[in-house]
Parts: structure tokens; C-alpha cells; sequence
């Protein structure tokens, strides 16, 4: 599915939903819950077996196909699509293994923080995606404001900025150097 396929999936779900939350569902929260499923479109999990309206605690997602839209307590709507393997760390970090993610966050939630195995992508308000493959290798892609990116090495002061593409060139990130392409 192409990316503006799945950034519109977004966008018409989010009508469904009141503070985050699925407008029919129980306001009942788990205190160690970090997210919530918004949609979930022929989805396959791996890790574990996941419904939409499902609060989601820490912890490792896997899933083998199909698309999931979560929204993580502070803010951040994630598309993900299958196969991607992912931990939610927190309600501001994910930590990517691989697969394609589309963050979107709103504002107030700006510095939600996607980690991957060679970076780490730190939100500034705005719209991105993440694709990350099986030798951890991964490539940004900055939709709408600008994110925050390094590799894993280097101290967050040595980040760099990344705006969208018609005003640069997607960023890849891997195991041997970091380069706009």
C-alpha cells in the first residue's frame, strides 16, 4: 500500500475516536498501557494476537501482514504495516526492528521518539515514516514539519534535521554511513 494510501487510512479512522479513544468503547484504562489500536485492516500478528479497541502495554508487536493504526497515550498515531516487528518502550518511544512505520503526531505531542537498529528519530511536529529492513538499515521519509535524527553512535547533539522532501532529499541511515539520497 502506498504511503499516501496509508497516511489517508489515517485520516478518515480518526474520525471514529474521542480523546484517543474509540467513541463506543469502555473508558477503562490499565495503568502500564502505553497505546490503543485505532484500526486494524487484515492484520496477521505474530506478538501478540491484538484487536482493534485493545489497550496496549509495553512490550515487543509483531506483526506478519496487514495494517495497524495505534495511538500511543501521548499523542502519536503509528501506521504500521506488516511484516514489522516493534517494541513499544513508552507512550514517547518505539523501538522499530524492522518493517515500515508512518508516524503522525499531533500537536502537544511533539517529541515522540522512534528508535531504530542503527538511529534514532525524534519527532518535531510533523508526519514521518520509517522503513527499516532485515539488516537493520533504515531510510526516513518527512511528510509535513521535521524530525530529529542520528545514528546510535553519535551524541544527540550531533542530530540532524531532516524537512520534507520537496524541500530535501529522504535521509537513509545505516550500518555504514548516514547520507541524503
Amino acid at each position: 500500500m502506498p504511503w499516501a494510501c496509508r497516511l489517508v487510512s489515517v485520516g478518515l479512522w480518526s474520525g471514529r475516536f474521542e480523546d484517543g479513544v474509540p467513541k463506543n468503547s469502555p473508558k477503562i484504562a490499565n495503568p502500564s498501557s502505553v497505546a490503543i489500536v485505532l484500526l486494524s485492516e487484515n492484520c496477521v500478528w505474530t506478538e501478540p494476537e491484538i484487536v482493534e479497541s485493545q489497550r496496549l502495554p509495553t512490550g515487543l508487536i509483531g506483526l506478519a501482514g496487514g495494517t495497524a493504526v495505534l495511538r500511543t497515550d501521548s499523542g502519536a498515531e503509528l501506521v504500521v504495516v506488516g511484516p514489522s516487528e516493534m517494541n513499544l518502550i513508552s507512550a514517547e518511544r518505539a523501538r522499530v526492528h524492522h518493517g515500515e512505520v508512518v508516524v503522525r503526531v499531533t500537536e502537544g505531542g511533539e517529541g515522540f521518539a522512534l528508535i531504530t537498529p542503527t538511529s534514532e528519530v525524534i519527532d518535531l511536529g510533523t508526519e514521518f515514516a520509517v522503513k527499516v529492513d532485515s539488516h537493520g538499515d533504515t531510510e526516513v521519509h518527512v511528510f509535513d514539519g521535521s524530525v530529529s535524527h542520528r545514528k546510535l553512535q553519535q551524541a544527540p547533539e550531533q542530530s540532524q534535521f531532516c524537512t520534507p522532501a520537496w524541500q530535501s532529499p529522504a535521509m537513509s541511515m545505516d550500518n555504514r554511513q548516514a547520507r541524503c539520497r
